[in-house]
C-alpha cells in the first residue's frame, strides 16, 4: 500500500511541472548529463528577440538554461546546451565525442553526414509539415521569367525565414550570377511575416517574396482573392526536416531512449509546447523510412559550400 501511495504521490509531482509522467532515472546512467551542440543558423540570423542572446557568456548562459530546463522537464535528464559555431564544427565536436548530440538543419546534415558517416539522425523536429519546400513569388502580371530577370529589383524577406528558404535564395542568385542575395536585389525589405511580406508583394511594394511553402499555402487558404495575383516563380526541391544528429556508442543505450522519448512526449505538454516554440520547434519525431534518400537527394541538389552553387530549383 505504500509503495503504490509513493507511486502515485510522484506521478502527481511530476504532473504538476507539466511532464507526461516520471522519466526514467533508476540508474546513474539515467543522470549523466547530455551535452547538445546547436548550430549557430538554427535560430537564424534575423530573430531580434532571441539575437541577442548569442552575444556573450552571460546571455548565451540564458539560452542554455532555457533549452536545459526543457530538456530536463521532458526528460528528466540535464541537457546541457553548447553553442557550436556551423555545422561542420558540430560534426567534429560529435565525432570527436566532445558533445553527445547535435541539433541541425536537414540540408546540414545531408552535408556533414559526407565527411561523417558515422553520425546518424535521432530524431527531426518539425515545426507543422514535414515537408519543406521553398518558394519565389511575383505577381502574376510580372513579366520575369527566371530570377535574373529580377535583378536591381525590391525582394520581401521575411523576419522568420527559416533556414531552407536562405539556401533556396543563396543558391538561385549564386545560379544568376549574384555572390549573395543582397547583391542581385538592390532591396531587401524585411516583413514581419510571410503574411506581410506577400501583402507587400500583391501592393506592388516589392518585385518579388521568399516564403516557406506551408506559410504560402496558409496565405492561399486566408486570402484566396490576394493568392491570385501571385504565381510562383521558382519552387525548391524537397528539403529534409531539421534533425537531432548523435554517433550510435556515445550514450548509453538506456539513457538514449530516455531522452529520445522524453522529446517525443515533449509537444503533449503546455510547458514542452512552450518551450519549443521559442526555438521554432512543434513537435520532435522518429526520422522517416525514407529519410537517408531524402539527405541523398538534397545533398545533390544542394552541395555544400564551396562545392558546386548551381541549384537544381524547379521552375
Amino acid at each position: 500500500m505504500a509503495t503504490i501511495l509513493l507511486r502515485t504521490g510522484l506521478a502527481i509531482f511530476w504532473a504538476s511541472f507539466g511532464v507526461s509522467g516520471a522519466p526514467a532515472q533508476d540508474s546513474g546512467a539515467a543522470k549523466k548529463p547530455i551535452h547538445i551542440g546547436m548550430v549557430r543558423s538554427f535560430l537564424g540570423d534575423d530573430r531580434p528577440k532571441l539575437a541577442y542572446l548569442w552575444d556573450g557568456p552571460k546571455k548565451l548562459k540564458v539560452l542554455g538554461k532555457l533549452f536545459g530546463d526543457f530538456v530536463r522537464e521532458q526528460t528528466g535528464i540535464d541537457g546541457k546546451l553548447v553553442l557550436g559555431g556551423d555545422y561542420r564544427r558540430v560534426a567534429r565536436l560529435l565525432d570527436k565525442k566532445q558533445i553527445d548530440v547535435g541539433i541541425m538543419h536537414g540540408f546540414e546534415f545531408a552535408w556533414a553526414q559526407r565527411e561523417f558517416p558515422e553520425l546518424q539522425p535521432l530524431l527531426i523536429a518539425i515545426y507543422r509539415d514535414r515537408s519543406l519546400s521553398a518558394h519565389l513569388v511575383v505577381r502574376h502580371d510580372c513579366p520575369a521569367t527566371s530570377v535574373a530577370d529580377l535583378k536591381g529589383g525590391a525582394l520581401a524577406l521575411p523576419m522568420r525565414t527559416k533556414g531552407h528558404c536562405r539556401l533556396f535564395l543563396e543558391r538561385l542568385c549564386q545560379a544568376a550570377g549574384a555572390a549573395e542575395p543582397k547583391s542581385h536585389f538592390n532591396v531587401m525589405e524585411r516583413c514581419a511575416n510571410v503574411r506581410a511580406a506577400l501583402d507587400e508583394l500583391v501592393q506592388g511594394s516589392v518585385d518579388a517574396a521568399v516564403a516557406d511553402g506551408e506559410f504560402l499555402q496558409s496565405y492561399a487558404q486566408l486570402k484566396p482573392g490576394c493568392f491570385e495575383k501571385l504565381r510562383i516563380l521558382a519552387q525548391s526541391e524537397t528539403f529534409p526536416a531539421a534533425v537531432l544528429v548523435h554517433r550510435p556508442g556515445v550514450i548509453d543505450p538506456q539513457t538514449l531512449r530516455t531522452f529520445r522519448d522524453g522529446l517525443i512526449k515533449a509537444h503533449r505538454s503546455i510547458t514542452g509546447r512552450d518551450r519549443m516554440l521559442m526555438f521554432k520547434i512543434g513537435a520532435f519525431e522518429i526520422p522517416p523510412v525514407d529519410y537517408d534518400e531524402q539527405l541523398a537527394d538534397i545533398r545533390s541538389a544542394y552541395p555544400p559550400p564551396g562545392a558546386i552553387t548551381l541549384v537544381g530549383a524547379n521552375k
